[in-house]
């Protein structure tokens, strides 16, 4: 992960060749067998990684919350919300569970607030 002055941006892999990405640009984070899938406008990049390493990298970004096992959305990029499940840009439904639904609720309140 890289600090600029005004944006984070992280650097994946894409196909063998460095790309760097804004942390704004990330819709959400998918885990899968010790592999990230990073998803944004119209494109998923997939790197190794952990969501543990991923939250550790993240802990100062408050847009970003861990809502699943599996999962670390960027708030900035939710599209509707119901009970159970975010609605994300590219049509994807995520779960948020149970476990982390109080504090997800308290994160996306004070994101909203925030960011009037």
């Amino acid at each position: 992960m890289v600090t600029g002055l005004d944006d984070i941006t992280i650097l994946l892999k894409d196909n063998g060749k460095d790309v760097y990405v804004k942390a704004d640009d990330i819709h959400y984070i998918e885990s899968q067998n010790n592999k990230l899938v990073f998803a944004m406008d119209g494109k998923k990049i997939i790197n190794k990684g952990t969501i543990k390493s991923m939250l550790e990298s993240l802990k100062d970004q408050q847009q970003f919350c861990h809502i699943h096992r599996s999962y670390i959305v960027n708030l900035a990029h939710i599209r509707e919300r119901d009970e159970n499940d975010l609605l994300m840009p590219d049509g994807q439904k995520i779960p948020v569970s149970r476990h982390r639904l109080t504090n997800f609720k308290k994160q996306y309140a004070n994101y909203l607030k925030n960011s009037l």
